[in-house]
């Protein structure tokens, strides 16, 4: 876990971070979909690039499908 906004929208943020350029499994949507359902609030993956850069991977609900049940 790398923040949550409790003050504000309450959204979980998680990050990964690579090791050996190792990617994550694909399940990780299905992963964020239990947190999401777990934790009520949205739940953002990201993941530092080498440049320390932050770049989300995914979200739940999607950003497209916000108003769509999980």
């Amino acid at each position: 876990m790398y923040s949550v906004d409790v003050r504000g929208d309450r959204s979980l943020t998680l990050q990964y971070v690579p090791h050996d350029r190792i990617p994550l499994d694909p399940s990780y949507e299905e992963v964020l979909k239990h947190l999401h359902r777990l934790w009520g609030f949205e739940v953002k993956l990201e993941e530092v690039k080498d440049t320390g850069r932050r770049e989300i991977l995914a979200t739940c609900p999607k950003k497209n499908d916000s108003e769509s049940r999980i």
